[in-house]
């Protein structure tokens, strides 16, 4: 079994982080150098890619496809100036690695909906706690929530989960399901992947039966809450060594961010030009031709929920811990977040 949010900020903006705490500035005086320095950082395939629509030529650039499989080292080990990662699951591995990890969380890129799905059965059915689970990343917070809201009494109320595969990331799932959809009782998607996977499912006469949404439930059962997607995580010693080109890289992070929610359009069009040059979008994105053709639709309904509201450190600490708590997690305290 394998284991496995926004706006435009000031290029004065003061960025933190701690090794105690201790604040870091973003940006040097006019009268400092730094030398120069291209940020390197690595994210998962799929929906936090968008965040990146315009670089995919860009060398300094890791996107995989198992995630789960190369973010534990990755903060470990402090290769990356930047990493995105399953939030909750990246706030894990800094706690696990405190002596020698030097992310902060800077950012929540998304909010997605996270479905469980089924070929085999439909949403008026009983769930058994034996039933067979495709899921991804087992720390991650699709995972996470999947197991709560199973085991609490007060939610779904079907008891622990016994058989469940935890994949090391969700286009595994959707390898699987395309390839044998009675492979498993149920799958765990997210979007856009879910929207690809009812589509080509569909050209099969295959029908996707929507059993649980995730997030939906989430809010129904614990007071409007919500169930937190990818993250962006700075280095503390790349924010101090190049403040400027990491600042210019945040800044530049949150213009496409801002530009994904309000016009989309311009997002379609740079991934359409990265096919149109012969590039393998779905190796490099995650994502398939029609899901950027339908771009614009998917982000207008909040299918994608990239999120353009002001993260501080504060409210990213408050977001994280919100959903730590209803998942019995210890808080995590302000050395986790920029401030």
């Amino acid at each position: 079994m394998k284991k496995t949010l926004f706006v435009l900020i000031s290029t004065a903006s003061a960025l933190a982080s701690c090794g105690g705490a201790k604040p870091v500035s973003s940006l040097p005086s006019e009268s400092e150098s730094e030398p120069a320095h291209a940020v390197t950082w690595a994210t998962p395939t799929g929906a936090p890619t968008l965040a990146f629509y315009d670089q995919g030529n860009n060398a300094n650039w890791l996107s995989t496809d198992t995630p789960a499989a190369i973010m534990p080292s990755a903060f470990a080990g402090n290769s990356y100036d930047a990493l995105v990662f399953d939030g909750m699951a990246g706030l894990k591995l800094i706690r696990a690695n405190k002596a020698t990890s030097q992310y902060v969380m800077a950012r929540w890129v998304n909010e997605l909906p996270f479905y469980l799905v089924s070929v085999k059965h439909t949403a008026d059915e009983t769930i058994l706690p034996t039933a067979t689970i495709d899921a991804f990343v087992q720390n991650g917070n699709a995972s996470v929530a999947l197991n709560k809201l199973a085991s609490d009494e007060n939610a779904w109320n079907i008891g622990a989960l016994t058989a469940v595969t935890y994949e090391d990331g969700v286009t595994a799932v959707n390898q699987h399901l395309q390839a044998a959809p009675n492979s498993f009782d149920y799958f765990v998607l997210a979007e856009p992947v879910y929207t690809l996977a009812k589509g080509a499912l569909s050209t099969k006469g295959i029908t996707l039966n929507l059993i649980k949404d995730l997030q939906s439930d989430w809010a129904t059962y614990y007071d409007g809450a919500k169930i937190p997607a990818a993250a962006l995580f700075l280095n503390k010693r790349s924010l101090e060594t190049y403040p400027n080109a990491m600042a210019s890289f945040l800044a530049d992070y949150d213009a496409r961010i801002n530009s994904l929610v309000t016009t989309p359009e311009v997002a379609q069009s740079a991934l359409r030009s990265y096919i149109d040059a012969g590039n393998d979008i779905v190796a490099r994105f995650g994502i398939q031709e029609n899901i950027v053709n339908v771009l614009p639709t998917l982000q207008a309904s909040n299918k994608l929920a990239f999120q353009n509201v002001s993260w501080t450190g504060e409210s990213l600490r408050n977001y994280a811990n919100g959903f730590a708590a209803v998942t019995g997690v210890a808080s995590y305290d302000s050395s986790f977040f920029i401030a």
